[in-house]
Order: structure tokens, then C-alpha cells, then sequence
């Protein structure tokens, strides 16, 4: 479940989102694994997935609120560097928005805003 407590002064990460894609699952959980156990505390994470039923996408977000996804390529498909970019930020895009209505809803403002997103190709 994602937080909608964290304050924007407590932010520490130049990005909002952090995505990390791999080539099929069980490099996707690996990748989740070492994000845990390299960027410490993680106060809530949620096996999900972001877009649709065809990946399995695993989001923490850290004590600053940086959202960290790991995920791989839909369909059980390589969908090469293009298409796994365009994948990975359809996801960065639909798991900030969740976020930022979660905002929105404890803060009772509704504008809009662009997260900055970091992809990392793992695969």
C-alpha cells in the first residue's frame, strides 16, 4: 500500500519514480530483492500491477516517498530497449498517478503534477 504521509520537504532523491525493468520475473523479483536490501527502509511495498494483468510489477516506496518499480516485459515478451522504455513509463506514469491521488485526497489539492522518472535497464 502506498503512504500518503510523507512531506515534500523530506524528499532526499532528485527523482519521484524509479523504475527497473528486467527481462522476465524472476529477474524482476531479484531486482525488487536487491533494492531492498541496497536502498534501506522501505515503510510500505505493494506486489501489484501497475497497468495491467501481463507483468508482474512489485512498487515500494522508500521513507522519502521515491517510488521504486520493478518490473519486467509485458506478455512474457523481450520487448527490446524501445518498447521497454515506452512500457516502463506507461507504469512510472499509472503507479505516480495512484500516488499522487492518495495526495491528493489526504491534502484535498488537486493539481496536477509530472513526476521525474529514472529507468534502469536490467536486462
Amino acid at each position: 500500500m502506498l503512504s500518503s504521509s510523507i512531506p515534500p520537504s523530506a524528499k532526499q532523491s532528485p527523482f519521484d519514480v524509479i523504475v527497473i525493468t528486467s527481462p522476465d520475473d524472476q529477474s524482476a523479483n531479484a531486482a525488487r530483492e536487491l533494492i531492498v536490501s541496497s536502498c534501506g527502509d522501505f515503510p510500505s511495498s505493494s506486489p501489484s500491477s501497475a497497468v495491467d494483468n501481463t507483468t508482474s510489477t512489485s512498487v515500494l516506496q522508500s521513507a522519502d516517498g521515491t517510488l521504486f518499480i520493478s518490473s519486467c516485459d509485458p506478455y512474457g515478451a523481450r520487448m527490446g530497449s524501445g518498447g521497454g522504455t515506452i512500457a516502463a513509463l506507461a507504469e512510472a506514469d499509472e503507479v505516480y498517478r495512484q500516488w499522487q491521488s492518495l495526495q491528493d485526497d489526504a491534502t484535498s489539492n488537486n493539481a496536477q503534477t509530472f513526476p521525474t522518472v529514472l529507468i534502469c535497464h536490467a536486462g
